[in-house]
């Protein structure tokens, strides 16, 4: 069961999928747990971020590496020592090092269904040899920005050489769709305590619940069109415009 987590700190903050540091560590706890029993009752929790949010290194990392637990680091090319929130090429280089995975998010975030075909080769092969160029690893799989895909889309990431595509749908599960192995992920809210990710982990109902819940958004999504559930998304999530 993959897991996305975005920003981390110790401070409070409006954005509902803000992380806690106490909070993500707790989840590793478990997630650690989990792998060590090898109890096939439960999913094993793997950890993923999008974004590269500077706090991914400065407060996940740590306690990544005390857990033993490696993450897969989904990045927005463009924003990487461009923005003073985000990591630098050498923090990625060094979060590789450690065994940890450093995978694309696009170049700039945008809603790809919404790209043409020439932004879409941008978003999607720039991203990848950017990353490749820099961190000095192969790059094969790409995290969706702003929970926006179709088939178009996955034509284009298998084109520009993704084999594997990671979303925010969690009801999605893994299937292979348009040439591509895609896989669904949990968003991982602020409201996510321990005992409820280990619900969720154990399967049944929490997790047929979830993924309820997730799949009527995306309902809702296809019904009010993609800008105006951006707009009233942002006003829940209390989030500015690059999340």
């Amino acid at each position: 069961m993959f897991l996305i987590y975005h920003e981390l700190g110790q401070e409070t903050h409006p954005y509902s999928y803000y992380c806690g540091t106490q909070q993500f560590e707790e989840h590793l706890r478990l997630a650690a747990e989990l792998s060590r029993a090898g109890d096939r009752r439960f999913y094993l929790l793997e950890v993923t971020f999008d974004d590269g949010h500077l706090s991914q290194y400065s407060h996940a990392e740590p306690l990544l590496a005390q857990y033993n637990v490696s993450a897969t680091f989904f990045v927005t090319a463009g924003w990487i020592s461009s923005r003073k929130e985000y990591m630098q090429w050498s923090s990625l280089r060094e979060l590789h090092s450690r065994g940890h995975s450093v995978q694309s998010h696009t170049w700039s975030h945008p809603m790809l269904t919404h790209c043409s075909d020439a932004e879409l080769e941008k978003e999607l092969s720039y991203s990848r040899k950017l990353i490749e160029d820099n961190v000095g690893a192969r790059v094969d799989a790409i995290s969706i920005p702003n929970g926006r895909w179709n088939d178009r889309v996955l034509r284009a990431c298998v084109a520009a050489g993704y084999s594997r595509v990671f979303t925010s749908d969690s009801w999605w599960g893994e299937k292979e769709q348009s040439g591509a192995r895609v896989f669904g992920r949990i968003n991982v809210p602020q409201s996510m305590t321990s005992q409820r990710l280990k619900m969720l982990a154990r399967g049944a109902g929490w997790k047929l619940l979830h993924d309820g819940l997730s799949y009527s958004k995306h309902l809702l999504r296809q019904m009010i069109g993609d800008h105006l559930y951006q707009s009233l998304w942002r006003m829940v999530a209390h989030a500015d415009s690059t999340k």
